[in-house]
């Protein structure tokens, strides 16, 4: 499951640190749907934001 969760992370930050360089690039504003929007083409929303998962020793 931890495996699954990185691999989800790597994506969805890859993806957003490539977003929010665009928008900087061109001094746009930031739209949230935009880059939700991104996100979903690699990763499906439920992946993303599904309730957390708490790891215990």
């Amino acid at each position: 499951m931890l495996e699954k969760a990185a691999r989800i992370l790597a994506k969805t930050s890859k993806i957003l640190a490539a977003e929010l360089d665009l928008v900087a690039g061109y001094d746009a504003d930031l739209d949230v749907a935009v880059l939700w929007a991104a996100v979903e083409e690699a990763v499906p929303r439920t992946a993303v934001g599904g309730r957390p998962v708490f790891l215990q020793d």
